[in-house]
């Protein structure tokens, strides 16, 4: 995920791309149905399908933009449960 600018409303956003640039067609569906899913979601907790191409190169989707704690600071190798 990356912090970006929503050019028309200048509001920060949520911008999730697909690793890679040539991406598996079993993967473009998966973004698809994932994009679709989504996007039905309305909830306080959810963040908001805003717009997307979940398919062919360079996929995206971008979300409404929630601050918050990084999620590195709860994610370190001495604070996670053994394997």
């Amino acid at each position: 995920m990356h912090l970006a600018t929503d050019l028309q409303t200048g509001q920060p956003v949520a911008l999730k791309r697909m690793a890679g640039t040539d991406v598996p067609l079993t993967l473009q569906q998966g973004g698809q149905r994932e994009t679709l899913a989504a996007s039905r979601l309305q909830h306080a907790g959810i963040a908001a399908v805003l717009d997307a191409d979940p398919s062919g190169r360079g996929a995206w989707l971008v979300t409404a933009y929630a601050a918050g704690v990084p999620l590195a600071r709860y994610v370190q190798a001495q604070r996670l449960l053994p394997e």
